[in-house]
């Protein structure tokens, strides 16, 4: 990963008297680690055996020393691939494991808390826990986190939910910001941990400062590999294979004693100017670094001659218990919020937050399968345990781990090598696939409980189910297979009411399905296929509601229209016209307020990498307003009107480079000095679709992307006088200063891009213009009048990385960092008023990220209605996060939250009686019982930003 650039000198001759604190010696805690990347530089599978090797050696390690600590990453990860080729190995693990010298967890992964969402983040620490104590001993109760590209707001709330009330990080904090190392992190619910950054250079201070200048006589800057080194340098070189490294096969190391003194001791001197306490941290390790026993030397020899002050072996939780019980609390710095300060003015302390636009299939599958794993498969596998099936235990666990691992920092930030998109890309597919399968077998379960005895043999039932925990009117489409045999020339629907139902037939065609039978032979179902669009109304929270399609010779139609004249759509709620420059003009029916010059493309080069968007020195900036159009009509019916517009750009092949070796810094690879002369077709069309009934304007844009080295970012000038822009992050609603004043961290800077989730929105609190994704990362509001939401759709950059510190590897045979071929991208457009909250911008999300599904079934009997909520969420502002099991097997876990900033009185409705409610934490420990009233009501007080985690029984 990038580190920043520092200037290396050879260790001063250091004092050697006592280095006293308060009358007491300084405690130098030296603390073996690696930081293990699961998959980066390589794949994971070569990476996996040099795990093999590291690991192998580091038992025998700690088998000869008792006194020898070890911090795997603070993953639990690693041991599990380990002993998936090294079972033999398991007891010698949850030996070291349970004795504590080797630290695992609290997390599974080491995720990148700004692409991926709340749920998330607390169940990468469940499975944490829950696997360091399957091995035998007790997660490492510290929030041990320097791979974050700066932290999440609630980070402090979640890790005191995991009883972690300590937490270390660099990224998005440092010298600049917090001068001294040890600081309070307060969260926006007012959660307290203490923080560190550590001091001279963070987690590798010992093995730059120390270790390195004795074992290879090197310092922090001396990168260089001369031919004449000793050991034996192994490269195939042929012309598959000579992009691959260098491997030093037999590295020759020598103790040079003579050092030893004066480096430890200036080591503590300038650990000294950043600590509070007398506890100085000593970490010494790197990325995929192995243990040394030439580190047994060095402490047994430092212990001789050092006398003054201690210096030994520790953990990473010995080391912050002793400086939280010595620390000086009154003096500690308070740091609020998320972590992101940038940093100074340079490439070498950038916080490389640019990663959230890097290989955005990667970014897209995770929303999606998120949503399918957290917000469909877990809840109705819930319900449907209730109702009496088997709970998938197994089959969910495989699909979180698949999903989890998906989440290390260079994984889920794509700023790795192509093959780690490839392997992402097949995980994200097997927790679909699990998603999908564990899903319909609830809701085949469900289906077998509704009663529907009473249909007629000629007529069918849909089933729609609902997966929002609020009710929710929708305009669908239903596709139905209707058997020759039943004779249905036309057809009504009808809902649980009787009523007639307005429908609209699109498409009709005969055509076969398949039928299942897992005891017979496969069957056909052989008749017609009708397609067709109605409104579902009040479908019940995270329930279902049932609609019947009867065979007559009558059925309810609407002439409305939505598309009242050329290029516009107009609905009860937005008028929507694209006008000739392909932009669009936009009217919010509920607060009059009229938005112009909407949805236009800027296309820009890119000189970056994965961490960070560079711009072209001599750059070509290409917009879509003034470039050819062509406006189509796709579809246009009572219930949905869609427009396409083609924006027909050209735009630069590329950039031009000039070559590494031209230019004195060594920062980047290859430097783009300008965009290329030859310029490409670039059409680009996106779909406006307006539904019936819907307060926002979906888009979908499609293109092809055979250019390379560019940046596509499409523009909503808003003109709305907002001071902050609002978007979604884990468990809350971020603010962020859109004016860059003296004294912001961003000021003097180009302005910022910054992480979202499901959406991002300005507002003066009368009105607000949101813009929502699934699966866009990141977005940018222009610091002048337009005050316009530009949101990132592609960046396409040279694959380079940053193997060797200070210096770039580049790779521009790894395509796939470029983004060639096919794009599609979705959004849309929600205007509205107030607020974010008063505008229900969450709601808008939801259901732009979650549609409703259709089940067709027939007549069958059951207990249970044919219209229900298994759970209804109330209080305005409340947000549900998930539902799944108990840890415990028990009963049911229940999470939601509130991101206002005002307290919340709420409900939670069930559609069973509840024996038990308690309030538990993250961890899932018993906190307080809630009395209930009700016995399927449980009421809800939350505070502010506050996290709420209930286990329920039946």
């Amino acid at each position: 990963m990038p580190t920043e650039k520092k200037t290396t000198k050879p260790a001063a001759k250091a004092k050697t008297e006592a280095a006293s604190k308060n009358g007491k010696p300084y405690e130098m805690h030296v603390i073996p680690n690696t930081h293990w990347d699961r998959e980066w530089t390589y794949g994971y599978q070569e990476t996996r055996m040099l795990l093999i090797d590291f690991i192998d050696d580091l038992l025998k390690m700690l088998e000869s020393k008792p006194n020898y600590w070890y911090l795997m990453d603070s993953q639990t990860v690693p041991v599990e691939d380990y002993l998936e080729v090294r079972p033999e190995n398991r007891k010698k693990l949850e030996k070291f494991i349970s004795n504590g010298q080797l630290e695992v967890g609290p997390w599974y992964t080491a995720p990148e808390e700004h692409n991926i969402n709340g749920e998330s983040i607390v169940r990468n620490l469940v499975m944490g826990h829950r696997l360091a104590k399957e091995f035998g001993g007790k997660p490492m109760k510290v929030g041990y986190s320097p791979f974050g590209y700066g932290q999440a707001s609630q980070m402090p709330q979640i890790y005191q939910g995991f009883k972690i009330d300590t937490t270390i990080f660099y990224r998005g904090i440092g010298t600049w910001d917090t001068p001294r190392s040890e600081f309070i992190w307060e969260g926006p619910d007012g959660s307290r941990v203490l923080g560190s950054r550590l001091g001279s250079k963070a987690r590798y201070n010992f093995y730059f400062n120390v270790w390195r200048p004795i074992a290879y006589g090197m310092y922090w800057g001396d990168r260089q590999y001369f031919w004449d080194m000793e050991g034996l340098p192994f490269h195939l070189c042929n012309d598959q294979d000579y992009m691959g490294h260098f491997y030093l096969v037999d590295p020759q190391k020598k103790y040079r004693k003579e050092k030893l003194v004066d480096l430890i001791l200036q080591a503590r001197d300038d650990e000294k100017q950043h600590h509070l306490t007398r506890h100085l941290g000593f970490l010494h390790g790197m990325d995929s670094t192995a243990p040394d026993p030439i580190e047994f030397e060095i402490l047994a020899d430092a212990q001789k001659e050092i006398k003054d002050d201690k210096i030994y072996f520790s953990s990473l939780s010995t080391f912050m218990t002793r400086v939280k019980e010595e620390v000086d609390w009154d003096s500690l710095e308070i740091k609020y919020g998320e972590r992101r300060h940038p940093g100074p003015s340079s490439p070498g302390a950038h916080i490389w937050g640019d990663v959230v636009s890097s290989r955005p299939i990667i970014k897209m599958l995770n929303t999606r399968t998120e949503n399918a794993l957290q917000r469909w498969a877990e809840p109705f596998t819930a319900f449907s345990w209730l109702l009496g099936a088997e709970y998938p235990y197994k089959i969910l666990e495989i699909a979180w781990k698949n999903l989890l691992i998906n989440h290390p920092h260079d994984s889920i930030s794509g700023s790795g090598v192509d093959q780690l998109e490839k392997d992402m890309v097949y995980r994200f597919e097997q927790v679909q696939g699990i998603s999908d399968g564990v899903l319909r077998r609830a809701l085949q379960n469900i289906q077998l409980n509704v009663d529907n005895s009473d249909l007629d043999k000629r007529e069918i039932a849909l089933t729609v189910i609902n997966p929002s925990p609020y009710s929710r009117t929708e305009m669908l489409t239903a596709v139905v297979d209707i058997d020759e045999r039943l004779q249905y020339g036309d057809f009504s629907l009808f809902g649980t009411d009787g009523n007639k139902v307005p429908i609209h037939v699109t498409e009709r065609h005969r055509d076969e399905q398949v039928v299942r039978n897992l005891i017979d032979v496969t069957l056909a179902l052989i008749g017609q296929r009708v397609t067709f669009q109605f409104m579902a109304e009040n479908i019940p929270a995270l329930g279902y509601k049932t609609y019947i399609m009867k065979p007559e010779g009558r059925r309810m139609g609407t002439p409305v229209t939505l598309t009242p004249s050329l290029n516009t759509l107009e609905n009860e709620y937005l008028r929507v016209c694209i006008d000739d420059d392909g932009t669009l003009e936009m009217l919010d029916e509920q607060t009059g307020q009229i938005y112009e010059n909407l949805h236009y493309f800027v296309d820009e080069g890119e000189a970056g990498h994965a961490w960070q968007h560079l711009a072209v020195p001599h750059d070509k900036k290409i917009n879509s307003v003034g470039c050819p159009i062509e406006i189509t009509l796709v579809e246009s019916t009572p219930f949905k009107a869609t427009y396409s517009v083609t924006y027909k750009l050209q735009i630069p092949a590329g950039v031009e480079y000039l070559h590494k070796e031209a230019s004195e810094d060594p920062t980047h690879g290859w430097h783009a000095d300008k965009r290329t002369s030859e310029m490409k077709e670039y059409p680009i069309t996106s779909f406006f679709t307006l539904r019936k009934g819907a307060k926002a304007l979906e888009v979908k844009t499609v293109w092809d992307n055979n250019c390379r080295n560019h940046r596509l970012r499409v523009f909503f000038p808003t003109g709305i006088a907002a001071k902050t822009s609002n978007a979604e992050a884990a468990f809350d609603v971020v603010q962020r200063d859109i004016d860059r004043p003296e004294g912001s961290p961003f000021y003097e800077t180009p302005n910022p891009t910054h992480p979202h989730y499901r959406f991002v929105e300005v507002n003066d609190g009368k009105a607000g213009f949101a813009v929502l994704n699934d699966g866009l990362r990141e977005y940018e509001v222009t610091d002048n009048e337009d005050r316009a939401i530009a949101v990132t759709l592609l960046r396409s950059y040279m694959m380079s990385l940053c193997t060797v510190t200070a210096r770039w590897e580049v790779h521009p045979e790894q395509e796939l960092a470029q983004c060639i071929g096919p794009q599609e991208r979705r959004y849309a457009i929600y205007p509205h008023a107030g607020d974010w909250a008063r505008g229900e911008v969450f709601h808008a999300a939801e259901n732009f990220n979650l549609p409703v599904k259709i089940a067709q079934v027939g007549r069958h009997k059951g207990k249970l209605p044919k219209s229900l909520s298994f759970m209804e969420l109330e209080g305005a502002g409340l947000v549900f996060s998930g539902v799944k099991q108990a840890e415990n097997g028990k009963g049911l876990i229940v999470r939601l939250f509130n991101p206002t900033d005002k307290a919340v009185k709420g409900s939670l409705k069930f559609f069973k009686p509840i024996k038990k409610a308690q309030l538990v934490s993250l961890e899932e420990i018993p906190e307080k019982e809630i009395k209930l009233t009700n016995s399927k009501t449980v009421p809800l007080s939350v505070a502010k930003k506050k996290i709420v985690t209930l286990e329920l029984e039946f």
